[in-house]
């Protein structure tokens, strides 16, 4: 069982980006946008975070720590921050290679945590579609340990010739954790 001691967030960087980029490329199936992306707009994507006098986005790099080093291995954040409202969503990618490791499931705590601890959310969404059953999955069993809610939203993805429906999860900073 891994610890929370070798999974971390930190300040987003361009390799983590681009190892997120590989990843998202390659998931087609859990995406909002049905398009790849190139590096170019991956760096893009980068620089204005970097440069944004807007905060409604945050991202990390989720790192794993192996032989004495921290890699990183995808990224994570809390989108379209509403601080009037204090909800955000909660937006986790994991490249293929590291995925089943229990990285995604420490890093998500890693996230609720930023939300909820050192960002002051009081609510933190998200939505992941019924073609991926493997998220699905992960999302479920998230929401039921962080006592959060969760409902299936019909059509809501087109993909490989077929609507799929969704299944939307909020989880609250209600303080009752496992």
């Amino acid at each position: 069982m891994m610890n929370t001691k070798e999974v971390r967030l930190s300040v987003l960087t361009k390799e983590a980006a681009l190892i997120a980029l590989e990843a998202r490329n390659n998931s087609m199936e859990v995406l909002r946008t049905p398009y790849l992306l190139t590096q170019e707009d991956q760096l893009q994507f980068l620089k204005e975070l970097q440069t944004s006098k807007i905060y409604s986005n945050r991202y990390w790099s989720v790192e794993y720590f192996e032989s004495d080093n921290w890699r990183p291995v995808g990224m994570g954040g809390l989108t379209g921050i509403q601080w009037e409202n204090r909800i955000a969503e909660i937006s986790l990618i994991i490249h293929q290679h590291w995925r089943n490791r229990g990285i995604g499931q420490i890093a998500a705590a890693l996230l609720l945590d930023e939300g909820f601890g050192n960002l002051g959310l009081k609510t933190i969404f998200g939505e992941c579609y019924l073609c991926n059953c493997n998220t699905v999955q992960f999302w479920k069993f998230f929401a039921r340990v962080y006592f959060g809610y969760t409902t299936t939203l019909p059509n809501r993805k087109y993909y490989k010739g077929k609507f799929w429906d969704s299944l939307y999860f909020s989880i609250d900073n209600s303080g009752q954790r496992n």
